[in-house]
């Protein structure tokens, strides 16, 4: 008895060594494999449920940052080739760029690499095949070896950050028809999806079963597709789990392949195009100034993590959409915050416009010009239109920054004040005098006289320098046909970076000038140069009647500087450039030092002086006085909202000394 049960025991074996060998790491540890490991704080390779090719669990190894390199080797039980069988396996990487060695070793000779490491030769290198997170199948032909018994054993080397991961291990003869892989299925709307596969082999034809999430095969709709890959299923239901089972078809002796199985869901609504649907509404501001938003955390407006369906390259983004009120609109991102702290220019970010007439899942390009600022034309009025703006970093939750929307970039009718808060509503160009070209310049946004603690605020600066600038400033569009307007505008000149008076070089200037026929030519209604003193403080320019003008009339400011004085080097700054209906001169005199703005006044009424002003009295046309403050400061502000629209005179008195200015109340 004993005798037969040793010989069927022997029989066994030598069958078993000539059967196919596959390992699915569903069972911790998996029947026959060997683990061994250099270092005892290795914890090699073990089972995982992170990640897994099929049905659960994989087999991984996580060096856990451990003290010392170690190699870890997990080896299979041994296995008899016979003809025409092949290795394969899947394999998947995490972190590979922190990798020092993996790969995949065979021996016919022991099952121990550590002892005898002569014994294994390495058949392929995982670390020289690596696709980051993705599960990649390889199959190595083992002809070579037919006859011998072999061990396989998939090798890792490291100790920081690398994973390896391995599952559905086979030694087996490739199939005769091999089923299709890369099961994809794509909703193209709730009632209809596309499944797409990878061909096994060569085979042309493929059939496929489909019906409700856990039906039984033989049960669902049943159809041979010919040559169509992908195929596409209708009048499915909104919302509604499905299953597709598909195999390859290879005819002859060759026959069906086995099933391969991929579940989906429908979508209960349209697939919406990334996260354009939750857009931040934006008004268009009527009086050309920009209506600020602020984004980023303040207003819950993460940004999205979502690929864009769109072109463009970043898929970090946050939508804002706005409602076109005209054919033409201006669109800004300033004060940009980067999430993990400090500030960042505007240059870090960029937008681009979509057409939302479509809707959300028919955007049209229209734009991505310059990071900070978008000159929109061709708008259709009352259509939405959707701003994109989007960060270069990694982290989910990008910035935060201001998004400010002007009105339509049309012809403007005075009144008309601007105080260079922003340069939004000016254009720069370069070139010689009377010809300037394209859209940039290097007038900017700075300190008035490059005074931090002035209450002026920001103006426009250009930095005069050497032979380098030939530079414009270019207002908007006015419409000066109604009869005669008045243009007031204040100028300061510092040396650079400075805030102390300066002289501007022989052939350095700064010249005001204005067009009406779209630039095609270009009259000089001012200039300030060599002979001119401009004071470091600031002070007003001479007021300009403009009278018989039409009604498109846009201003210049063009900045010079020559080759003969190349050392000189001067900071000029404009601000509060207004055209008014009523002339701001008065007949009364000015205060030394002293600037009052704006001029147009909505509410806020500041001034800035060289010397402490004691009373702030303000009369109307009547002589009636209707507003009096004693600021006792010499920056400071007042609050005129109170007062009627109309022309008032401001009388100033500051140490013994009475100004008087005209302004106007909107």
């Amino acid at each position: 008895m004993k005798k037969i049960t040793l010989l069927l025991l022997l029989f066994a074996i030598s069958f078993s060594g000539y059967a196919q060998l596959t390992e699915d790491f569903e069972t911790d540890s998996p029947t026959g494999w060997t683990f061994m490991q250099t270092e005892t704080d290795d914890p090699g390779w073990v089972q995982t449920t992170v990640r897994a090719n099929s049905g659960a669990a994989s087999f991984f190894h996580d060096d856990a940052n451990i003290a010392a390199e170690s190699t870890s080797w997990m080896i299979s039980p041994a296995h008899t080739v016979s003809a025409d069988e092949n290795l394969s396996f899947f394999y998947n990487n995490n972190f590979n760029s922190y990798s020092v060695e993996s790969g995949v070793w065979v021996s016919n000779a022991s099952g121990d690499p550590i002892a005898n490491p002569s014994d294994f030769s390495e058949v392929f290198d995982i670390d020289a095949n690596f696709s980051e997170d993705v599960w990649v199948s390889h199959e190595y032909d083992l002809s070579s070896y037919v006859g011998q018994t072999i061990y396989v054993a998939f090798k890792y080397r490291g100790d920081y950050a690398d994973e390896v991961y391995i599952d559905d291990f086979s030694i087996a003869a490739p199939p005769s028809c091999v089923p299709p892989s890369s099961l994809l299925a794509t909703t193209n709307s709730p009632s209809e999806v596309e499944i797409s596969w990878t061909a096994g082999g060569t085979e042309t034809e493929w059939t496929y079963e489909f019906g409700p999430t856990g039906f039984t095969q033989g049960s669902g709709t049943l159809t041979v597709t010919g040559p169509n890959n992908p195929v596409t299923l209708v009048g499915l239901t909104p919302g509604a789990a499905y299953d597709i089972y598909v195999q390859a078809n290879c005819g002859g002796t060759d026959g069906n392949s086995t099933w391969e199985l991929i579940s989906w869901t429908m979508p209960n609504t349209p697939p919406s195009n990334d996260d354009c649907d939750g857009a931040i509404a934006l008004t268009v501001n009527s009086d050309y100034e920009c209506a600020v938003v602020t984004a980023g955390t303040t207003l819950g407006a993460t940004a999205s993590s979502q690929s864009d369906d769109v072109t463009g390259t970043p898929n970090t983004d946050v939508w804002f959409s706005f409602i076109a009120t005209g054919p033409s609109h201006k669109v800004t991102i300033t004060d940009v915050v980067n999430q993990g702290g400090g500030t960042s220019t505007s240059t870090d970010m960029g937008m681009g416009v979509y057409d939302a007439s479509g809707g959300c899942d028919g955007l049209v390009f229209v734009d991505d010009s310059d990071p900070n600022t978008l000159d929109l034309s061709g708008l259709t009025p009352s259509n939405v239109y959707l701003v994109r703006v989007y960060g270069w970093y990694s982290s989910v939750q990008q910035n935060n920054f201001n998004i400010c929307i002007g009105s339509p970039l049309g012809t403007v009718t005075p009144n008309f004040s601007d105080d260079f808060s922003t340069l939004n509503n000016w254009t720069e160009a370069a070139g010689d005098y009377g010809t300037p070209s394209g859209t940039t310049g290097s007038f900017a946004g700075d300190d008035f006289g490059n005074d931090v603690t002035s209450v002026n605020g920001q103006s426009a600066r250009v930095n005069i320098y050497g032979s380098i600038t030939d530079e414009y400033l270019i207002s908007p569009v006015f419409d000066l046909s109604g009869g005669t307007y008045y243009l007031n505008y204040d100028i300061a000149l510092t040396e650079f970076a400075a805030t102390t008076s300066a002289t501007l070089g022989t052939d350095d200037y700064l010249a005001l000038l204005v067009t009406q026929d779209g630039g095609s030519s270009w009259q000089e209604l001012s200039r300030w140069d060599a002979s001119t003193e401009i004071s470091n403080e600031g002070q007003s320019a001479t007021e300009i009647p403009l009278s018989s003008y039409g009604a498109e009339v846009q201003f210049a400011f063009y900045a010079n500087s020559g080759d003969s004085d190349s050392g000189i080097d001067n900071d000029l700054f404009i601000d509060n450039f207004q055209i008014t209906s009523e002339t701001l001169g008065t007949a009364t005199n000015t205060l030394e030092g002293f600037t009052l703005y704006p001029t147009i006044v909505k509410e806020e009424l500041n001034f800035r002086s060289q010397n402490k002003v004691e009373a702030i009295t303000v009369f109307n046309l009547l002589g009636q006085k209707v507003f009096s403050r004693a600021p006792n400061a010499n920056n400071s502000s007042v609050n005129l909202s109170t007062l009627r629209p109309g022309v008032y005179i401001v009388k100033v008195s500051a140490e013994g000394n009475i100004g008087s200015y005209k302004i106007i109340k909107e």
